[in-house]
């Protein structure tokens, strides 16, 4: 039994991986480093700036059809993505 990822796999890795690393840091930069509280006006605002950014490059829902704003991932897929987004420590909901 092959369970190996696919080059499909590997490069929605890819993907993933890079648009975390560099998003995370613009907004983390915007935001001055780690952000504030959830449980704040402060923190809540810049959660919604994140989910902004999930939501228009089509990461928020990644297993969503296309024409309903995800990427049609498959379950691979998401759970992939579920693993970069953790292993880059960007915001849990």
């Amino acid at each position: 039994m092959d369970l190996s990822w696919s080059d499909s796999e590997d490069a929605f890795r890819a993907d993933a991986r890079a648009w975390l690393e560099r998003n995370l840091a613009e907004w983390r930069g915007a935001h001055g480093g780690e952000p504030a509280s959830g449980d704040t006006r402060a923190g809540f605002a810049q959660h919604l700036d994140w989910e902004r950014r999930l939501f228009a490059d089509r990461w928020a829902v990644v297993s969503w059809p296309e024409e309903h704003g995800g990427r049609g991932a498959s379950l691979w897929e998401w759970l992939l993505f579920e693993e970069e987004y953790y292993r880059a420590g960007a915001p849990c909901s």
